[in-house]
């Protein structure tokens, strides 16, 4: 190859990188993402495409519901720097906008007015509207017994739900001794322990938690307790632990007493 046809050959490889560059250094949106729950703070970045001949000065962003135009005020952020390539407000409030409403947000890149202004708006597509969402999720947790005997059975059941993106639940039965954990990330579920289960005594702890798109998280627990088979009647929920009974005790008593009293002169 000639020096002639490798300056063209240089020139032509550099007009492409030159395109991919020019492709690639669109302004965007960087936060927030698309399609994105948000709840209490919205953080807000943008970062602008280099250009040699305007110095970008501000972002201004306009919001508006349901995928309209966006023309109410949300934020201006002025550039840190001569040239500075992003603009960021990590702390905005939104607590005033509609919970479930969906918004839209656009932006306008500007650096002044006149025939060598540079001005841009960048907004979402009417699907990747965003959705306030600050409401906790709501579960219900409750069993069938408050007291059951060692090795005995007891219902559970639980629901978890939320009014806009329910995205897990996560239920722990924390048992005593040594009772491993028991988990399970159904949503809504009714389950037995059984004998297997229920093998140790004492005192028992169920949490069911759900979490929404935005982290937002709603717990609701449930305790019981198991007991060695000591004629202990199982108990709903409610209900109290009956008192021991007078006859009873006293039967064991006397017991003692006799038993006491026969080692004793036995030894004489």
């Amino acid at each position: 190859m000639n020096n002639k046809n490798k300056l063209l050959s240089t020139i032509f490889l550099l007009a492409i990188l030159s395109v991919i560059g020019i492709a690639s250094a669109a302004s965007t949106i960087d936060s927030p993402e698309a399609s994105q729950n948000m709840t209490g703070t919205l953080n807000l970045s943008v970062t602008v495409g280099p250009n040699d001949e305007y110095n970008m000065t501000n972002v201004t962003c306009f919001y508006n519901s349901s995928g309209g135009p966006a023309t109410t005020f949300l934020v201006y952020i002025a550039n840190d720097s001569h040239n500075s390539l992003t603009f960021e407000n990590g702390s905005i409030d939104i607590t005033g906008l509609t919970e479930t409403a969906t918004y839209n947000i656009s932006c306008d890149i500007r650096n002044g007015t006149g025939a060598n202004s540079y001005n841009q708006t960048l907004s979402f597509a009417a699907a990747d509207l965003l959705t306030i969402d600050s409401t906790d999720p709501v579960c219900s947790l409750d069993g069938d017994h408050k007291t059951i005997p060692w090795k005995g059975h007891i219902l559970l059941t639980w629901t978890s739900s939320d009014a806009v993106s329910l995205v897990s639940t996560s239920t722990t039965i924390d048992g005593p001794q040594d009772q491993a954990t028991i988990t399970d990330t159904d949503t809504n579920d009714a389950r037995t322990l059984t004998s297997q289960e229920t093998k140790y005594w004492g005192d028992w702890l169920v949490t069911v938690t759900g979490t929404d798109r935005p982290g937002n998280t709603g717990t609701c627990t449930y305790e019981f307790e198991s007991y060695l088979p000591d004629g202990v009647d199982w108990l709903e929920p409610g209900e109290s632990k009956a008192p021991l009974d007078a006859g009873k005790t006293l039967l064991i008593l006397l017991v003692v007493v006799a038993l006491a009293w026969f080692v004793f002169f036995r030894k004489k």
